[in-house]
């Protein structure tokens, strides 16, 4: 059919996150989420401003804005809830959620506290949340 050598272009971030899926060892590949994560997190670290997690949360929501990925803080009887309506990755969220997983611990980085991921898009929901700890 005309479908016959054409070529699907993929990107490098698709062709590394195979590579991160495909080690087997889940403490291996929790720690190089982990390392990959820090990185990301020394990159935006001068964006997250001010010694209140209030402030830090702001801070957050404008960061990501920038990486055209909206997120609402939701305020819940104890601590702020952060909804993400959109998925940065939806290509390698669809494989699997490590990707989710690192963008909690990027998250938890930038804020300095535990974050969870409570619900995922790949469950079927509309959006991820992101429950403070």
């Amino acid at each position: 059919g005309p479908e016959k050598g054409r070529i699907e272009f993929r990107g490098p971030a698709v062709v590394l996150w195979e590579e991160v899926r495909r080690i087997d060892d889940p403490e291996i590949r929790k720690g190089l989420l982990q390392r990959i994560a820090k990185r990301m997190a020394g990159l935006y670290a001068d964006k997250i401003e001010g010694p209140t997690l209030q402030q830090k949360l702001d801070s957050l929501t404008e960061l990501f804005a920038e990486r055209r990925l909206p997120l609402d803080i939701l305020q819940s009887d104890s601590l702020p809830v952060l909804k993400a309506t959109a998925c940065p990755y939806p290509d390698l969220a669809d494989q699997d959620r490590s990707i989710c997983a690192m963008e909690s611990m990027l998250i938890s980085e930038l804020l300095g506290t535990e974050v969870r991921l409570a619900s995922c898009r790949q469950e079927g929901e509309t959006s991820c949340t992101f429950e403070l700890n």
